[in-house]
């Protein structure tokens, strides 16, 4: 499996302290690995990779073309906040979406 990562999801991370971004890649690779015990569903073809480091990280992503490719959506932290998790789902979803109907996937 690849990945490939939305402009949204690349300036979330880009926005993060190093020791985060590392962090998150040893998670994703983890999860390219096929190590699926920090995801979950969140619904309509989007799943989230939980993080439990510091405040705690989300990665909303969808799979693509028969599990060959791992498409990271968009980001956000727990950090105490059900609001903004929710938030963030649904602009994972509003992204998804877009590709679709754009034909980008």
């Amino acid at each position: 499996m690849i990945d490939k990562k939305t402009a949204v999801y690349r300036q979330w991370f880009d926005s993060l302290p190093d020791n985060v971004q590392d962090e998150i890649v040893v998670f994703i690779g983890r999860l390219l690995s096929g190590n699926t015990s920090n995801c979950k569903s969140v619904g309509n073809g989007i799943s989230e990779l939980k993080i439990n480091f510091q405040k705690g990280y989300r990665i909303y992503y969808t799979v693509l073309h028969k599990d060959t490719i791992l498409l990271l959506l968009a980001g956000g932290s727990k950090g105490g906040n059900q609001k903004q998790q929710q938030k963030d789902i649904a602009l994972a979803v509003e992204i998804r979406d877009y590709l679709k109907k754009q034909g980008v996937i």
